[in-house]
């Protein structure tokens, strides 16, 4: 798993949609918050354009919380990505991907997380860290 500020990267699900010189790209991380063992989706929206005008613009356009990896909300993530998505290009149910597999679903996204050996020890490490302090 991907670490990164105390965040875990458990999963990636994304809509895209691109016409000549433009190309939008809305991606949802799904991550784990290894201090506290909560659940985090983020949104964000990439615009790129080429030719007149160009450039990329990145916009955060929503952090919530999803509950815990052994209660997550999945509910509150699927109605989460139906409000983000770009019309006529929807974020797939089956659009998931992890380190190790691409296309799966969110359930399996989260047993593989539940799984995953790696989430334990840096949590304990965490825990240990905050001890010896």
């Amino acid at each position: 798993m991907i670490t990164k500020n105390d965040k875990m990267i458990l999963g990636v699900n994304q809509s895209y949609w691109s016409w000549e010189y433009d190309s939008i790209t809305v991606l949802a991380h799904l991550n784990m918050n290894i201090t506290n063992g909560k659940l985090n989706l983020s949104i964000k929206k990439i615009h790129h354009k080429s030719g007149l005008g160009a450039g990329t613009k990145i916009v955060d356009l929503d952090v919530i919380e999803v509950g815990t990896l052994i209660k997550p909300n999945k509910a509150l993530i699927n109605s989460t990505l139906t409000k983000h998505k770009l019309t006529d290009c929807p974020f797939r149910r089956d659009g998931w991907s992890t380190e190790i597999k691409d296309h799966i679903k969110l359930a399996d996204v989260i047993e593989e997380a539940k799984k995953d050996v790696s989430i334990s020890r840096a949590m304990k490490l965490y825990k240990i860290k905050k001890l010896i302090k």
